[in-house]
């Protein structure tokens, strides 16, 4: 490889595991916040479906909207542990691995070892057995993207059940 390839090859790898680094993090943070929405929803339902505020007798309300906000409630949750469930990442090269590739090949040029490194991560089977590094991590994002939209959906029927048991306490 020329002198600059192998540098240029290692750059775009690095700035991709930057990228999947700051989505994990970012979605890793949305599952904890829906969590917390969900639990201001349920309280805030409470409060209003309670006597508190309002008279409402046991049994006033359809159990269809219990049921409803059980299920968003468990959506939510459930969702949000399984987005916040400690994954394997591979987002940085494995020192150990560039040491011993360095050690063993001490002649190469410079523009070499960062190819190298950039081969590691890119072609499957190298750092993950049947994949490549970033196409695994590509994989764990999509996980957490799908627990995030479960969450959602959780967040929705909650709110949403909520606000007729609000609504149907007022009548």
């Amino acid at each position: 490889m020329g002198d600059a390839v192998g540098k240029f090859l290692y750059d775009i790898v690095a700035e991709r595991l930057k990228a999947q680094a700051a989505d994990q993090s970012a979605l890793t943070g949305r599952a904890k916040d829906l969590i917390g929405l969900a639990a201001v929803t349920t309280t805030v339902t409470g409060v209003l479906a309670n006597d508190k505020l309002f008279d409402v007798t046991k049994g006033s309300q359809p159990v269809v909207f219990a049921v409803l906000l059980s299920c968003g409630l468990l959506l939510t949750v459930g969702a949000g542990l399984y987005g916040m469930k400690p994954r394997v990442w591979y987002l940085s090269p494995d020192p150990l691995e560039v040491f011993s590739t360095v050690s063993a090949n001490l002649t190469w040029p410079l523009d070499s070892y960062y190819a190298s490194v950039a081969t590691g991560l890119t072609q499957p089977g190298i750092v993950v057995t049947g994949k490549s590094a970033l196409a695994h991590n590509d994989e764990q994002l999509s996980k957490l993207r799908r627990a995030i939209v479960i969450q959602v959906v959780g967040v929705a029927i909650l709110a949403s059940s909520g606000l007729v048991v609000a609504w149907q306490a007022t009548r």
